[in-house]
């Protein structure tokens, strides 16, 4: 890190409010990207410290969830580092890199391939929505800034980890048909996100024999507008109080008389979806905003066919590899007929997952 740059942030820790640390930071031209880096996870932390909540007030109207904050300010987070940086409790819970090759391993010996595809942090795709100093030229995209998540995806790939890094699309398309990706008072991705998410992940499975093999199903979209609170408004907040957001949701279903029915997950299907609640968000509906306009409705779509899916709202992360686990003791005909799981959760609970990267086997 030059000089120049220790200069800046040493001002930013001197600066109470996160607009003024994060303009501060990045408020000169011609940083390198190791430095924006750098100077970006310096800013993340400081207004992770100086929240006194769950929700980090942006601009325009965003909002940003505290612990994704600290994700992002804590480093390298895998190998002898997590020791440090990990919230899990448990010493043997708090590596990520292990236990993801572990799992890998586990699913490939029951002939089951991985495909890991981390949503990425809200913060790393609109950092320009925490300070206008960090905007682009000319209307262009930000320059990516997660630097330790990327290194941590070549680390997975080095173990045979196949990894679906969904920022640079992310980054390229993050108002994509005008609506953005992330819901700006929520702390999860928008319907528009669930759909290039979808066409990513078909287009890494396109190629399969069993996936070309599949009987398809026949499904239509349409296009809604819809208003939404998020998570992050705060019921005590009065900045927050009157505040509401407008959704753009491409809805996925079957054709009836009366409209869209939603399309059910299919125990049967080839394809099982491992995920948090950024699996159920716009699929389940209730406080979760709708019912199917979600990553399992669009990946429907653009696979042609249902997928299966195990998700918590709590935790993508371990609980969800326990109820696959139970579920293949209880059943080892709907194991056998997998052929791809496809694990997705917010990138954040590398670090933040509290009940952290155990080693879990598949099956008994």
């Amino acid at each position: 890190m030059n000089a120049a740059l220790r200069r800046r942030i040493a001002f930013a820790r001197a600066v109470p409010m996160v607009a003024l640390v994060l303009g501060s930071v990045f408020a000169s031209a011609g940083l390198h990207a190791e430095d924006a880096a750098d100077a970006f996870a310096e800013a993340c932390r400081k207004a992770h410290a100086q929240a006194q909540s769950m929700s980090v007030h942006g601009r325009e109207g965003w909002y940003f969830f505290k612990g994704e904050l600290r994700h992002l300010s804590v480093g390298a987070f895998w190998g002898e580092a997590a020791s440090k940086t990990a919230q899990a409790t448990q010493a043997d819970a708090k590596d990520p890199l292990a236990a993801i090759v572990h799992y890998k391993k586990q699913l490939e010996s029951n002939g089951i391939e991985l495909l890991l595809a981390p949503v990425p942090p809200k913060a790393v795709i609109f950092p320009d929505e925490l300070s206008a100093e960090f905007s682009a030229k000319d209307g262009a995209a930000p320059v990516r800034l997660d630097a330790r998540l990327q290194e941590f995806y070549k680390a997975l790939k080095a173990e045979g980890v196949q990894v679906l890094d969904l920022t640079p699309e992310f980054l390229a398309r993050r108002f994509d048909g005008k609506a953005p990706l992330y819901c700006k008072t929520d702390t999860h991705w928008s319907s528009r996100a669930c759909v290039l998410a979808a066409h990513a992940i078909a287009r890494e499975l396109s190629a399969r024999s069993w996936f070309k093999a599949a009987a398809r199903t026949e499904s239509a979209v349409e296009d809604k507008t819809q208003a939404i609170r998020g998570d992050l408004l705060l019921d005590g907040d009065a900045q927050a109080k009157d505040v509401a957001e407008e959704i753009a949701l491409r809805f996925v279903g079957v054709k009836s008389d009366t409209g869209l029915v939603p399309i059910k997950t299919d125990a049967a299907s080839p394809v099982l979806v491992l995920s948090d609640s950024h699996g159920l968000v716009f699929h389940i509906g209730e406080e979760l905003f709708a019912r199917g306009a979600g990553l399992p409705d669009q990946l429907a779509h653009e696979l042609g066919f249902p997928v299966d899916l195990i998700a918590s709202r709590g935790d993508g992360v371990s609980k969800v590899r326990i109820d696959l686990y139970q579920r293949a003791k209880a059943d080892p005909a709907w194991l056998a007929g997998k052929k791809a799981v496809i694990w997705c959760f917010s990138a954040r609970e590398f670090t933040e997952s509290t009940n952290g990267w155990r080693k879990i086997p598949v099956k008994k």
